[in-house]
């Protein structure tokens, strides 16, 4: 609490989604104050100090939808864009290489949509938003001495915490307390397995970090439950598991302690669990969810609509069809109308089915020159923490929720691989956590 109080940006962040949530709760009477509020967040954006940009945009990221209410919906691309002309103006030049692939990928993904022929000034927003987000993963290799991890981690848990809470507005202004089984928690993040995949990154930071157990990975736990999503609590239930395990034979003390304490808790807590009204809730909307949708939630189908596309069309596994590929491609245009235009909802084939063999190899080419940045810039940081295992268990938690996420078209994605490489064990940092 002392360090959000000292921090002015993270104190007006937070106050600014405070305000912003009350606002939704009187039915567009106090509109003009959430426009105030999105000034305000502006000028954090662009007075932010160099090692405020990257903990700023994950702020950010947690609270997307945090003007939706307002029509405004660009809240993090917007913050994507700003922070590219800052470091730029900063220091006018890019990696040579790494920026020579960028533009040499996405120059090919127009020659894609040229042939394919189809245009959208959506489509081509949407593109160019998403190549500013791969500068700003550029221009972060080449700065790395901006990365602040302490900050970065204090303002993503900060920001989901209270992007979480605020966001409760949403459902009570229409439903009171009477909260349907129906309604998914999404925060200000709009989708459920986003908002999972926030969680689930912010947890395992944690532990990457702390190297134990704590109260911060509890209260992520907690809120982002009510996401109901299936694969988010597979994959936390996964590493909790996992996480006990190495704590057990942790040599660390504090570690060792925190987990003999769970697991001698851990039975009590969750008989006490079974008998309160937050067990009741989390278990009737799961149930309900798996009453009323399959498994796979119509991802089987995507996916082998698509999986046949690549396999009967050479031409598209080789080359592809670029970022437009859904609209090219008719998904759901046969009798499965209910998914017509989605996304093959799963990462993978996106880089595929978006560019092809040839196109993978490229854009797999551009990531390694930025991890190669990156490698090459952390090299005089004189303090290191290396975290072998907390970070393959992220890596891996990531990895597999791409097989059910559609993320290549989502600007986020490109930071989600920054984070990964800037937690990998490879990467030197030095955190202080005392």
């Amino acid at each position: 609490m002392k360090k959000l109080l000292d921090d002015y940006n993270l104190f007006t962040l937070v106050l600014i989604v405070i305000i912003c949530s009350m606002c939704r709760l009187f039915d567009g009477k106090l509109n003009v104050i959430a426009y105030l509020c999105l000034l305000m967040h502006f000028k954090v954006i662009m007075t932010a100090k160099n090692d405020e940009i990257l903990p700023i945009l994950l702020f950010n990221h947690t609270c997307s939808a945090l003007y939706d209410f307002v029509g405004f919906t660009y809240l993090f691309n917007f913050s994507i864009f700003i922070f590219v002309i800052k470091l730029f103006l900063q220091n006018k030049s890019f990696p040579k290489k790494s920026s020579l692939l960028l533009i040499v990928l996405f120059l090919y993904n127009t020659l894609l949509v040229i042939f394919g022929n189809y245009f959208s000034l959506n489509a081509i927003l949407s593109t160019c938003s998403l190549f500013f987000s791969y500068l700003f993963i550029v221009k972060i290799s080449s700065n790395y001495g901006i990365v602040n991890y302490e900050k970065c981690y204090r303002y993503f848990f900060v920001g989901f915490v209270f992007s979480a809470i605020g966001s409760f507005a949403i459902p009570f202004s229409r439903w009171g307390f009477k909260i349907p089984k129906a309604y998914r928690f999404t925060g200000y993040l709009r989708d459920p397995n986003y908002f999972s995949i926030d969680a689930l990154l912010v947890m395992n930071i944690t532990m990457i970090l702390y190297k134990r157990f704590n109260i911060k990975y509890f209260i992520i736990l907690f809120i982002s439950i009510f996401s109901v999503s299936k694969m988010f609590l597979g994959l936390s239930i996964f590493n909790f598991l996992i996480y006990l395990m190495i704590s057990l034979f942790n040599k660390n003390k504090k570690a060792f302690f925190a987990s003999i304490m769970i697991v001698f808790f851990l039975p009590l807590f969750l008989l006490f669990a079974t008998k309160t009204n937050y067990y009741n809730v989390i278990l009737d909307k799961y149930v309900y969810r798996s009453e009323v949708s399959g498994l796979f939630t119509g991802r089987d189908y995507l996916q082998t609509y698509y999986i046949r596309k690549l396999k009967n069309e050479p031409k598209i596994l080789l080359f592809g069809s670029s970022l437009s590929y859904r609209y090219l491609l008719k998904a759901g245009t046969d009798s499965y109308t209910q998914y017509e235009n989605f996304g093959a909802h799963n990462t993978y084939l996106d880089i595929l089915l978006s560019w092809g063999i040839f196109g993978a190899f490229l854009y797999f080419c551009f990531l390694s020159e930025v991890r190669r940045g990156l490698l090459v810039g952390s090299n005089n940081n004189d303090k290191v923490v290396y975290s072998y295992k907390e970070f393959y268990i992220l890596l891996f938690s990531v990895l597999f929720s791409l097989f059910a996420l559609s993320y290549l078209n989502i600007d986020f994605f490109a930071i989600l691989i920054l984070i990964l490489m800037l937690y990998s064990p490879k990467v030197k940092y030095y955190v202080d956590n005392t």
